[in-house]
């Protein structure tokens, strides 16, 4: 049996997680052949939330954001000690963008959500006839969730002269349950062993999401659905299923010369009539080469072994139903009276099937001086097919997006891992460093191969087209600004500029027409990285314990949207420090890479626009976690005592001017990838622990 409890306080106030876990496990062997175990873990959460990772136009707006543009010159808090939202903080005039106090969104917006799980499994094997095992084993997953959300009519929201109340209540289930049967086969012949498995599994998700709106609160006195005029509500109940068939057999001769040979059939309810079954073999061999005559005398190495594989896998994450066309209410007008309507939801595609992953690996495992060094390589090439997008579709047929499969991607790249245990005696010493590199790259998309064009939190940003990463950043290359009459003179005409001025910026005129169009736009850069790497160093001596982990990205760039208000010069309440090398006049023309200061840059050069000068280099170099720890042992009452303090995001070195490099505001999407919109800052957190093993 075990136990833990986890409180973590967030960098915003209001803020914070609670988590209880206890888990149990019970094996018992009833005869010599058959064993029976029972596992079953509980967990509940306490997340109390605020709205952070959204800019500050969001209703309700994002509290990072909205810190971040806030007037510096106006009082936080009246006279009368309330949070100041009328007297200048949001009508400074000037034609500025109205911005809400942090304080008054914090103090307005509560979102509590709590979730007890259960889950669980049983099992029971049985050996028969000497080379074989039979088992059955039964998991159970049972998922609880509660949530509370309410914003007040304290928060007047942009300058609005009352508030705008809205609760919402919502309650979830979850269930999920799985049984697999399988029966084992291990034999060895001489040089030969052979051991193989065969079984069929089925799995089950109900989806239950009730929840319950109202709004015209007359205070904030009751800030449940309770306190106010229910207005809507909804329940939905949603299934899935899987179905499996699986087969593997390993063979080795000698234990130098290893073979593997497998293959699964799935069975989906995700995907349409006649394509919910996708089948996925796949096969390996090894060949362990220190085990050969001819290496006998080579005693640095002691293990030096190649091997290769080949396989399919599937992919099926896609929203229940989908390939159906589904119902939706909708109001209509009927004699001049609104009344309840029902209509089309999505486009119906019965020819949605498996997204499909052929895999090429190729492997090197090594180690040498009695294993005080080991390691491995790995060159992998996996061609992904039948991509399961959303995809922009012609409004004319009454939809945006439909889901599809559509194109091919490959992701090649290598793995390289080792470990060097550099001192072996009482002060123990090892080092662990990974290495890895991966390309991203589109190889086909539909027939015509046209690019999939992708709106993110600000316009259209980011593009999917042959030849480039899936999800590619979109737009115009920034030169820097016009520094005088004559370099806007010479410069091709902007098109996308109504009247540019000195101190505006300029575009690269990528096609050579002599002009700055649409046609201009191209690739800007990409979430996936170049490389990325960890080290981590491990100290033993005596009864303490020491780890340093130090983690890198390199290559990253990131859509920094913060820039459009904090460096664009569009007259916001605060800028980033950069914005102070920008150009002003002739005399003070800053770097000659940040605009001047115009409120008004969508008539005059239309700064904003999506371009290179909103995308950073996102590479960073992080301390990840650093763990120190004593050991003992509790004469008659513990086997084992660990005392430990550890440190998680300790340092950082990045370029990158944002809060968290590894934000991604759009992370359930894989078309509009790295962005960051106001993103939660990342915390540093120091955790004291305490581990007892009876």
């Amino acid at each position: 049996m075990s136990g833990g409890y986890y409180q973590e306080k967030g960098i915003i106030k209001g803020s914070d997680f609670d988590r209880f876990t206890f888990r149990t496990s019970i094996v018992n062997d009833i005869t010599s052949k058959l064993q029976v175990g029972v596992n079953l873990n509980f967990a509940y959460t306490n997340n109390n939330r605020l709205p952070v990772n959204a800019p500050y136009t969001a209703n309700p707006p994002g509290i990072v954001y909205s810190a971040m543009v806030n007037s510096p010159v106006v009082k936080p808090y009246n006279a009368d000690g309330t949070i100041n939202q009328l007297d200048g903080q949001n009508h400074l005039g000037g034609g500025t963008t109205t911005a809400d106090n942090p304080l008054a969104i914090m103090a307005a917006v509560k979102e509590t959500a709590n979730n007890f799980r259960t889950f669980g499994n049983a099992y029971a094997q049985y050996s028969f006839l000497k080379y074989f095992t039979f088992k059955t084993f039964v998991g159970i997953d049972l998922d609880n969730f509660q949530q509370s959300f309410y914003k007040g009519n304290s928060l007047l929201y942009r300058g609005a002269p009352t508030g705008d109340p809205y609760g919402q209540a919502s309650a979830g289930q979850g269930v999920n349950w799985i049984w697999e049967n399988t029966v084992n086969y291990t034999r060895k012949l001489g040089d030969h062993s052979i051991d193989g498995i065969a079984g069929y599994t089925a799995q089950k998700q109900t989806d239950v999401l009730k929840v319950v709106v109202a709004q015209q609160f007359p205070d904030d006195q009751i800030p449940t659905v309770s306190g106010g005029i229910v207005t809507g509500g909804s329940e939905v109940k949603e299934e899935w299923s899987l179905v499996s068939a699986l087969a593997r057999v390993n063979y080795s001769f000698r234990e130098k010369y290893l073979l593997t040979g497998t293959i699964r059939s799935d069975r989906s309810s995700r995907f349409g009539f006649g394509n919910q079954t996708g089948y996925f073999p796949s096969g390996s061999i090894g060949w362990r080469i220190m085990e050969e005559p001819f290496m006998d005398n080579i005693n640095v190495l002691n293990e030096l072994k190649l091997r290769a594989s080949y396989g399919l896998s599937g992919n099926f994450e896609i929203p229940n139903y989908g390939p159906i066309a589904l119902l939706t209410p909708r109001n209509y007008v009927l004699n001049n009276q609104t009344v309840n309507g029902i209509a089309q939801a999505n486009l119906e595609n019965q020819k949605l099937s498996w997204e499909t992953t052929k895999s090429l690996n190729l492997g090197l495992d090594f180690a040498f001086l009695r294993d005080r060094i080991y390691g491995s390589f790995d060159y992998y090439i996996n061609h992904t097919s039948n991509l399961l997008l959303y995809v922009t579709i012609p409004s004319s047929s009454g939809f945006s997006t439909a889901l599809t499969n559509i194109g091919k991607v490959e992701n090649k790249g290598f793995e390289f891992s080792l470990t060097s245990r550099n001192t072996v005696n009482e002060f123990k010493w090892s080092t662990d460093f990974n290495f890895s590199s991966n390309r991203n790259k589109v190889l086909a998309l539909g027939d015509a191969g046209d690019p999939i064009l992708s709106e993110g939190g600000a316009g259209l940003r980011h593009i999917t087209r042959i030849g480039d990463p899936i999800g590619s950043y979109y737009g115009y290359v920034a030169l820097g600004v016009y520094k005088n009459e004559q370099q806007l003179a010479n410069a091709p005409v902007d098109n996308l500029a109504p009247a540019p001025r000195v101190g505006d910026m300029m575009f690269k005129d990528v096609n050579g027409d002599g002009k700055i169009t649409s046609a201009d736009r191209t690739i800007l850069g990409s979430f996936f990285p170049d490389f990325t790497w960890g080290i981590n160093n491990k100290f033993r001596y005596k009864n303490f314990d020491l780890s340093i982990f130090f983690q890198g990205v390199q290559g990253r760039e990131i859509i920094n949207l913060t820039r459009r208000q904090m460096l664009s010069g569009v007259g916001n309440f605060n800028s980033y420090s950069l914005y102070n090398q920008r150009w002003i006049s002739p005399e003070q023309p800053g770097n000659g890479m940040h605009p001047r200061a115009d409120r008004n840059t969508g008539i005059h050069g239309n700064n904003q626009r999506e371009s290179s000068y909103q995308v950073e280099d996102g590479s960073y170099i992080r301390l990840r976690n650093v763990s120190l720890g004593y050991e003992f042992k509790w004469n008659k009452v513990a086997d084992r005592v660990r005392v430990y303090v550890t440190g998680n995001n300790l340092w950082m070195s990045t370029k990158y001017i944002g809060f968290n490099p590894e934000t991604n505001n759009q992370a359930n999407s894989n078309l509009t990838p790295g962005e960051d919109y106001g993103a939660y800052p990342l915390s540093t957190t120091v955790m004291l622990g305490l581990n007892i093993n009876f």
